[in-house]
This record gives C-alpha cells, structure tokens and sequence, in this order.
C-alpha cells in the first residue's frame, strides 16, 4: 500500500464519523487516486491550476470538478500524463494552495495527497496543514527517505530547526510484519531524529502488510470497502480515529467542525510571510 492507498482508505474512514472529507490529488502529474476509487474523471487538477484553456474555453472552480467517490468523500482528481505539472512555476504553486483553499469552506476535512520526494510542492502543503503524515515501510531505504523528507520539513529557510513545524508531523509504519515490528521501526527513526535534528517524531500506528490491499487495488476499490475484515481495514481504522483525536475533530452525533489553522497558514504561506 502506498500513500495514495493511504489517503483513499483514511478519507473513506473519515467520512464514516460524519465528517466532510475531501481528498486532494496534489501527485502532480502521475495522480491516480481516481483509479483506486473507480472514477473517471472529465477535468482534473491542471484544469485549475495551469493557465491553459480547457476545451470549452471557460474556467472552472475547485468545486467543479469534485467527484463523488466511494465511502462518502469527494474527490479532486489529480493530473496524470501531464509533464509539466511535475515543474511547477511559483506562481503555478502559489495557484495550488489557493484551489486548496477555496474547498475549506465545504469540508470539515481537506486531505492532501502529495508527490513523493522532497520539492518545494510538496514541501510547502505540509508546511500549510495542520498536521503532515509521513509514511515509511520497515525496508531501509524507506526509513531513509522518510527521515530526509523530516529533515527537509523541520529546517527553516534560515538553517534553524523548526520545532513548531516538527510537533505537526506524524508516522504511520506501513507493511509492517507485527505490531512489535511497528513499534521497533518507529523508534529508530525516532532515535535518529533526536539525536541529529533533536526533534521527536509521533507514530499514529501501524498498518499490517495484507494480500487484501492488492487485492482491492486490482478491483478499485477502497480495502477498508472491499474487505472492511482484514487486518489493514482494522488498522486502518484505528490509524484515522487516532487522527481524529489529535487534531480534535468532532464527529458523528457532534456536528464537525472545520481542521483548524488550514487557513491561518495557507494565508501566511500566499502572502510570503
């Protein structure tokens, strides 16, 4: 499972607490959440964001385009086979979060998928959530990955460590053999956070490695949907209501309220500051 597999399956988990979930394709250029949810999509990302005309000659709004997916979410389908949406401009980039913004106002939830790597797209929609998940698997090369994407996400333009930044971030071990496996990648990420950027990093769980996962791709459709009894539909679940907790949502029988600081630091970020 990957980190779009990810997204789907948590948006699916939150929008089961009554929560109005929107999920983001922001993989630019290679999306493809719209596959695992078994949509086809008329417009996507690009329409919105690149300043080159759609079909029919008009502009659309973020709303637009949203697509009903399974589980009770809706979707903004990312750009795949699009070259030069994986290069971004600045003010391309500075597009993006105001599309980003504008869907907060009907959601209680904004999911955002990011592209893999370290580039300032990504980069920046972390800086501008209130809370960042990093994803890593217990293979080495993962794990040093994920610690280079903390790296880059904690060290301010000015060389300083960003602690502020740090305590929104988040990791989920994925394909983990055991729950002790989980723990045990976990804290030597951990370690090696504390002792070379001296920040601490909080695990919201594990997701078990599941045959059904590839099984629910290959059918596109969510795992939490197609086989809500594995054991990666049950971590899963536990993965999503520990989110809720931490950024304080209010759900089910409580009307939800919006994430908080989405647009206190989307604001920030457009205005430069």
């Amino acid at each position: 499972m990957g980190k779009t597999n990810f997204s789907v399956n948590l948006a699916v988990v939150l929008a089961r607490q009554s929560l109005r979930v929107i999920l983001v394709d922001a993989d630019l250029g290679t999306a493809n959440a719209d596959v695992l949810c078994g949509l086809m999509p008329g417009a996507r990302l690009n329409h919105l964001v690149t300043p080159l005309p759609i079909h029919d000659g008009a502009r659309r709004e973020a709303s637009d385009i949203l697509m009903d997916a399974p589980g009770g979410f809706r979707l903004l389908p990312g750009s795949a086979g699009v070259a030069r949406m994986a290069d971004l401009s600045a003010g391309e980039q500075r597009r993006l979060l105001e599309v980003i913004g504008e869907l907060e106002r009907d959601a209680d939830v904004l999911i955002v998928d990011t592209a893999a790597g370290i580039g300032r797209s990504v980069t920046s929609l972390v800086e501008a959530a209130d809370m960042g998940i990093v994803i890593t698997t217990p293979e080495p090369t993962a794990i040093a990955d994920a610690y280079a994407l903390i790296k880059c996400l904690v060290l301010s333009e000015y060389g300083h460590w960003n602690a502020e930044q740090a305590s929104r971030l988040r990791l989920v071990i994925n394909q983990a053999e055991s729950s002790e496996e989980a723990v045990a990648v976990h804290a030597r990420l951990n370690a090696v956070c504390e002792r070379f950027l001296g920040v601490r990093t909080e695990s919201v769980g594990g997701i078990a490695q599941d045959l059904r996962v590839a099984q629910s791709v290959r059918a596109r459709r969510p795992f939490v949907l197609n086989a809500p009894e594995c054991a990666a539909a049950r971590h899963m679940e536990a993965v999503g209501h520990r989110i809720i907790q931490q950024l304080g949502l209010q759900c089910e029988t409580v009307p939800a309220q919006p994430a908080r600081g989405f647009r206190s630091a989307l604001a920030r970020i457009l205005r430069g500051g």
